[in-house]
């Protein structure tokens, strides 16, 4: 109340102030991320119970997406951009809050701790015990540091490649083709429980299901028959030589070799087991004769192979 002169009282005037002392109430801060993570971007959730603003220190490099934001109070959000400083490892993340008039927050900041890990697994391999194989399946042998699943494809796009989790070994693994011989590529490659991902590797296989028949074909009184034509399991498949010889590539297996030629009565065939790098029985011999003379269809029992063994 005022008084003037003339002694006049001015009306009564008061003034509410309310005195708060009390700070908000932080519960809570994390990474959006988790533990560990592979980006240094990502979000923060803060939890905090009549704040007014927040700040962040630590292992921060910008928050809200400037630089200039650590370390300066900014109105509160819930959640929050943060991008993590460069070098792998711990990262400690630092909160505050406030009210609107400055009473600190209880307890006065929360911190979390979250992993950056941006390299992937170290010396990626993967490779094979039968690099040459008959079997159109194989056992893998695979390595990675660090690694924790894995991927393997028969195409460097991992097409449809599921993530399993990291083995040193494979078994067993159906290559791609499996019909057709050759060279057939298989891939690997490799992720750690941080999501880093390596290049791909590769592990060459061939696929050798073609062996060798050999053998002579001559007419009675030792004539060279070049026009012979050859037959295995009935189909014409080459001629002799012109020295008379027999040498063909034909898949691995039985089969039933003859021989016909014009004006020459046809040879009995003759079975012969076929692998990957020698036949039972080494080496067949063919002799032809015309309408005049005996037919013969003969083994040479020289230089046997042991038996071919389907298992292999």
């Amino acid at each position: 109340q005022f008084r003037g002169a003339g002694c006049y009282l001015s009306d009564i005037r008061r003034a509410v102030i309310h005195l708060d002392t009390t700070g908000p109430t932080l519960t809570g801060l994390r990474h959006d991320s988790g533990a560990l993570t592979n980006q240094r971007s990502g979000s923060l959730t803060i939890q905090a119970v009549d704040a007014h603003e927040m700040r962040f220190t630590g292992d921060v490099e910008a928050v809200a997406g400037q630089q200039a934001n650590v370390g300066v109070w900014l109105p509160v959000a819930q959640k929050v951009d943060a991008r993590l400083t460069a070098a792998n490892g711990e990262k400690t993340i630092t909160v505050e809050t406030r009210d609107t008039v400055g009473n600190v927050s209880s307890p006065a900041s929360l911190s979390t701790v979250i992993t950056l890990d941006t390299q992937p697994p170290q010396n990626p391999s993967i490779s094979t015990n039968d690099p040459v194989t008959m079997s159109p399946q194989v056992d893998l042998i695979l390595s990675a540091q660090g690694a924790a699943a894995m991927q393997i494809a028969n195409d460097d796009g991992f097409a449809a490649a599921e993530w399993l989790p990291y083995s040193n070994n494979y078994s067993p693994w159906t290559i791609s083709g499996p019909n057709q011989d050759g060279e057939k590529f298989i891939y690997a490659r490799f992720r750690d429980q941080a999501g880093n991902i390596t290049n791909a590797v590769r592990t060459i296989v061939t696929v050798d299901r073609i062996g060798p028949i050999v053998g002579t074909v001559t007419a009675n009184g030792g004539l060279v028959l070049t026009t012979a034509q050859v037959l295995v399991d009935g189909a014409h498949v080459g001629a002799p030589d012109e020295q008379g010889i027999i040498n063909l590539d034909v898949p691995v297996g039985t089969h039933w070799v003859s021989v016909a030629a014009d004006g020459f009565s046809a040879s009995d065939p003759v079975q012969v087991t076929v692998g990957p790098e020698a036949s039972v029985p080494a080496n067949i011999e063919f002799t032809l004769s015309d309408d005049f003379g005996g037919i013969t269809a003969t083994v040479n029992p020289e230089d046997q192979f042991p038996a071919y063994d389907d298992e292999k």
